[in-house]
């Protein structure tokens, strides 16, 4: 990615954390989600949803963005084929859902889960 002070290269490695190769920029997850993150209205994201969280580093915020026809973790930089709603809470998830409403996803413990609170 372009550096956002002189336009160099930027390096991105995993854990969200980047490095102008030319001026030192440093830049973090934040930073590459905001610049990658594809703005629309909110209805429009039930159609084409734009970001999602990642069920390998399981980061606190979502971080998956699609990335031509797949889908990138800024943060673990790992490429996911899809993107799916939790059959529980319904957040934008990779990963396998197909049990997901009772067992949940890496954002819920799923149906299973709130009986524990019952």
């Amino acid at each position: 990615m372009p550096c956002p002070d002189c336009g160099h290269s930027v390096y991105v490695r995993d854990l969200g954390e980047g490095k102008c190769l030319e001026c030192g920029k440093q830049v973090n997850i934040e930073y590459l989600v905001e610049q990658y993150r594809r703005y629309r209205d909110p209805k429009d994201e039930l159609i084409d949803p734009s970001i999602a969280y990642c069920n390998q580093c399981e980061y606190e915020d979502p971080t998956v963005i699609p990335w031509d026809d797949q889908w990138l973790c800024l943060y673990c930089l790992t490429v996911h084929e899809g993107v799916g709603s939790c059959g529980w809470c319904g957040e934008l998830v990779t990963g396998d859902l197909g049990e997901s409403y009772l067992t949940g996803c890496v954002r819920c413990e799923g149906r299973l889960g709130s009986l524990d609170e019952e």
